[in-house]
Formats: structure tokens, C-alpha cells, sequence
């Protein structure tokens, strides 16, 4: 009689646990059978996109790798204008090691936008903001060496900011956020028709379980569990996610 309900009418008149076991939410969700009158529609990318997505995606993980490495860049830029002779032949090191700063600035916001999602801290994160600040401050007093140049020069205003931020951003890591494991994400370009429907129908039992009052919005992240490959709600009961 359950199969038989609608995946709306079954999530807002059944009961849960609380908090509830995702993995036999999904697995009820999971047991429903596709409507026959499925979209055609959602379909997955034709030949174009795939060839598209193979060109495009090597190049992202390129530019991904040179903002990740534009603190050391950066760093070794500055060393080289501190060894000219004067600030002339400085001049060109500077610049290059400016813009790889304003860069690296990103690096440490692009980690605490990732982290305000699902507050849960990841070792990785905190390498990358710990090594941000560590080779930014490095850059900084590198900076003061450069011949020819008195004060704070604009790289030195850009190295500075970078560690401060970086440095903030790793303390908040540490102390301001739960241990555990971020939910994995899907690729949804990849996805059948119907797979994308029982993502469509998990996410709508999910939006139902947080108006009932069966969890709480705040102790979730949503966007995360709904963009999770299907079958993988049950990790969400291991201790590591809670």
C-alpha cells in the first residue's frame, strides 16, 4: 500500500525518526517506480556537450592548479625583483607577483565559501589556508627587500591581506567547525532520465521532512545532500557525518 502512494503523499503522512535514517529514506524512495509518462526531455548532453566537457575540463583543472599554486608563484616573483638592481628592472617582477596575489587572495574566500556550506572542515582546507598564509607572509617581508622601494608598497598591502585572510580563515576551520566528512557530489550531466527523476523525488521528500518539522534545516546542508549520487543517503548515519 506504501508503493502505492504517490513519493509526496508517502513523505508527508509517514512517520520518521528523529533525526531520520536517511539511507531508508532514499531506499523508499529508491523502490518507486519511474511514471511512464517520464519527460523524454531529461535526457543526458549529446555528442557535442560530451566533446565540449572533455576539451573544457582538463583546462579548469589547469587554471584550478595555478590559483592553488599562486601564493608560491607569487612568493618566487617577489624574490626575483628583491635580486634586481634597482627598481626598474624590479618593476616587471612586481607586477607579475601582484596579480598572482590578488589571485591567492581568492584562494582562502573560495575555501570559506565552500566551508559556510556545510561548516564541516576538511584537512585538505586547512593545508591549503595554512600554506596560503605561511607563503603569503614569506612574500610580504620578501616584499620589503625590493630595491628601490620605500613603504608599503602595493604588493606588500597585497601580501599582508592575503596572510591575515588566509590565517583567518584557518582558525575558523579549526575551532568554528564539526569533524567529519563532506557529503560527496554527483555529476549530474552524466545522469539518465530516470536517475535524474529519483533525485528530483528525493529532493522533494527531503523539502517536505525540513516544512514538517522532521529535521531541521540548520543541522543539514541541503544543497550537498541533494546533489549526493543516488544510493549514498545512508552514509549521512555513519558517525563521521553527524
Amino acid at each position: 500500500m506504501e508503493r502505492e502512494q504517490s513519493v509526496e503523499q508517502w513523505a508527508r503522512t509517514a512517520e520518521f525518526p528523529r533525526p531520520p535514517l536517511w539511507g531508508q529514506v532514499e531506499a523508499a524512495v529508491l523502490a518507486r517506480p519511474v511514471p511512464e509518462d517520464l519527460d523524454e526531455g531529461l535526457s543526458g548532453p549529446g555528442v557535442g556537450a560530451k566533446v565540449g566537457g572533455a576539451v573544457v575540463a582538463p583546462l579548469v583543472f589547469v587554471l584550478l592548479a595555478l590559483l592553488l599554486a599562486s601564493p608560491l608563484i607569487g612568493l618566487v616573483l617577489a624574490y626575483l625583483a628583491s635580486m634586481q638592481d634597482g627598481p626598474a628592472s624590479a618593476a616587471g617582477w612586481l607586477g607579475g607577483a601582484s596579480i598572482a596575489y590578488v589571485a591567492a587572495l581568492t584562494v582562502p574566500l573560495s575555501v570559506l565559501g565552500i566551508w559556510w556550506e556545510s561548516r564541516r572542515r576538511s584537512p585538505r582546507d586547512l593545508v591549503i589556508t595554512a600554506a596560503t598564509a605561511v607563503l603569503a607572509l614569506a612574500a610580504f617581508l620578501v616584499a620589503g627587500q625590493v630595491p628601490g622601494t620605500e613603504g608599503m608598497t602595493w604588493l606588500g598591502v597585497l601580501t599582508l591581506v592575503t596572510a591575515v585572510v588566509a590565517a583567518g580563515v584557518f582558525v575558523a576551520l579549526l575551532l568554528a567547525s564539526r569533524p567529519g566528512r563532506r557529503p560527496r557530489r554527483d555529476r549530474t550531466r552524466k545522469l539518465t532520465p530516470e536517475q535524474l527523476w529519483y533525485k528530483g523525488a528525493r529532493a522533494q521528500v527531503l523539502e517536505i521532512l525540513v516544512k514538517r518539522g522532521i529535521v531541521d534545516e540548520d543541522e543539514i546542508d541541503m544543497v550537498r545532500m541533494v546533489e549526493m549520487p543516488l544510493g549514498s543517503w545512508h552514509e549521512l548515519d555513519q558517525p563521521s557525518f553527524r
